[in-house]
């Protein structure tokens, strides 16, 4: 008999090689995000929307996302939402640069034998 933990780790082993690829947003600490406000002219973001609406008003215009028997419907115990920090920084695709690096990291994971890209 295999012991669990041996299970555990084959599965990960297995498992580390897929992975989701959302090539819309970058993290508010990333360095594409960062330069705007160092004044680089190089930008690969547009400007970062601020999420300083007040919650309920966000709340009456929010989309249903999800069905009746959700665990976190609009009505129910919160919200889900989409936006995490406080920017949105949304990937300037009339940039060339961002076409480019975004390639290269797609050729990159392909070179690191992921076997499993989803773009998002």
């Amino acid at each position: 008999m295999i012991p669990e933990e041996t299970l555990e780790l084959r599965w990960v082993a297995t498992r580390h090689k897929e992975m989701d690829l959302v090539p819309n947003h970058a993290a508010a600490g990333q360095d594409w995000s960062v330069r705007p406000g160092r004044g680089s002219r190089n930008t690969m973001t547009t400007s970062g929307r601020s999420m300083n609406t007040p919650r309920h008003i966000i709340s009456n215009r929010a989309w249903e996302i999800f069905p009746d028997f959700a665990p976190k419907k609009r009505s129910g115990s919160g919200l889900v939402w989409m936006i995490f920090n406080d920017s949105h920084w949304d990937l300037d695709w009339s940039n060339s640069d961002v076409l480019i690096e975004s390639v290269d990291l797609l050729c990159w994971l392909t070179n690191e034998e992921v076997e499993v890209l989803r773009l998002g």
